[in-house]
């Protein structure tokens, strides 16, 4: 979930970040097949948080950091 909030931040499309993380190989049980439970996080911290921006300021990061790691994760 941590590389999905990231991607996010980067400005990635959300269908791209969901097809992606459906890719990768489960290591547990407990995970959707069809990437609900990634789209569904992502959905709750726009509705809750406004963004994952947002969401990472309500963790604590402070603005300059969350500014500092977005533009890292540019190209």
């Amino acid at each position: 979930m941590v590389v999905a909030l990231l991607l996010d931040l980067a400005g990635v499309s959300r269908d791209l970040i969901v097809e992606d993380y459906v890719q990768v190989p489960a290591r547990s049980e407990h995970r959707v097949p069809d990437g609900v439970h990634i789209r569904q996080m992502l959905e709750h911290v726009t509705t809750e948080h406004g963004s994952t921006r947002g969401y990472l300021r309500w963790l604590g990061l402070a603005e300059e950091d969350v500014t500092t790691l977005q533009a890292r994760l540019q190209p």
